[in-house]
């Protein structure tokens, strides 16, 4: 019984062993020392596989924004290498000690253990000195709903023997529409930046920069990275209008349904659709929950019709809210490439001076 136990662990070191050792990194690890926010280091690493297996490199992934990394070949076969290429820039108005990962799957297969699949990781560390902070880091406006003012409010922080006579001046935005400004707090060395998401902004992702000027520096200007979402008030599922291939054959008796829902709950009509083709139509109803929907079908004929003719990719819905008429819908189509015409065939015939007598 123990002979057993002591083969069954052994037989697991061993497999474990086979499965470690699929892969070798070297360095395994890397440390920048200081480093200034804004700047790119870059590092190298080699990977080899000192098996008798090929294996694949997959899923490589840093875990921060401010980490780039590459590696050469994503197929290494026996006894093969490989680089892994990492280009780190510190963020703007970063400060502190830094832990870093870049990670990847490596995987094997053989006839005794199967498909294998090991994480390696490499880590490397940077301390990330900054004369002045931003207070946190990124300002995040988070998330408001279009017709509603949102504001928020970060910190710039200076070093005092860096900046000892610094002069704020004004502040602006990267991004038309946003309001910005920047004010000396009651301590001295740091001020406070304000950043405003006015009511008419249209729904979207925005990221941008807040330029703060100054003077009396050597630098004297600062860009506060930002972020802010803008919602829209209307609930469109699927916010697309997919048909893709519009061959006729394949879209006989095609119908599609857009349902359309006020966050809010609020009713309201559809005054008109602009956008569409001609040969697409639709139908305005409530589904069984209620709620609003666009049933969409083709018409064939006109389809035929329109062979070949351009058309727009948007659909606007144009509605009768006053703090978000319009409802935007993407029409992904596109008319069937051509035929290729088969060649045909050309069989040579013997002149009358070439033909052989019998």
């Amino acid at each position: 019984m123990k002979a057993r136990y002591l083969l069954s662990v052994v037989m697991m070191v061993f497999f474990y062993s086979c499965v470690q050792g699929q892969v070798v990194l070297s360095p395994k690890y890397h440390q920048f020392g200081k480093v200034k926010p804004g700047k790119t280091y870059h590092l190298k690493a080699t990977i080899s596989n000192p098996t008798d297996q090929t294996v694949s490199l997959w899923n490589l992934r840093a875990d921060c924004d401010c980490t780039v990394a590459h590696i050469a070949k994503a197929v290494l076969k026996p006894k093969a290498s490989t680089t892994l290429t990492i280009d780190y820039r510190p963020d703007l108005g970063e400060n502190g000690f830094k832990n870093l990962t870049v990670n990847f799957q490596v995987y094997s297969q053989d006839k005794v253990h199967g498909i294998q699949r090991k994480m390696e990781t490499f880590m490397f560390n940077a301390e990330v000195h900054s004369p002045y902070l931003f207070i946190p880091t990124t300002l995040d406006a988070s998330e408001t709903l279009f017709g509603h003012e949102k504001k928020t409010q970060g910190e710039l922080a200076l070093d005092k023997e860096t900046y000892p006579q610094w002069q704020a001046g004004k502040a602006g935005s990267s991004l038309g529409g946003f309001e910005t400004d920047i004010k000396p707090s009651k301590t001295p060395g740091i001020y406070d930046v304000f950043l405003t998401v006015p009511a008419t902004t249209q729904p979207g992702d925005y990221k941008g920069q807040i330029v703060i000027s100054g003077k009396k520096a050597k630098d004297t200007s600062f860009q506060y990275p930002f972020h802010a979402i803008v919602g829209s008030l209307w609930n469109v599922e699927p916010k697309f209008l997919n048909i893709d291939d519009l061959d006729p054959e394949k879209l006989k008796n095609w119908k599609f349904e857009t349902q359309i829902r006020n966050v809010y709950g609020k009713n309201f009509k559809v005054l008109k659709v602009d956008g569409a083709p001609q040969w697409l139509s639709f139908d305005q109803d409530k589904n069984k929950a209620g709620d609003f929907v666009l049933r969409w079908k083709i018409n064939e004929d006109e389809l035929k019709k329109s062979f070949k003719k351009p058309f727009g990719s948007l659909i606007q819905i144009t509605t009768d809210s006053k703090e978000e008429p319009t409802i935007n819908i993407v029409l992904n189509a596109f008319w069937p490439a051509p035929t290729a015409t088969p060649t045909p065939k050309v069989t040579a015939t013997p002149s009358p001076q070439t033909q052989t007598k019998k």
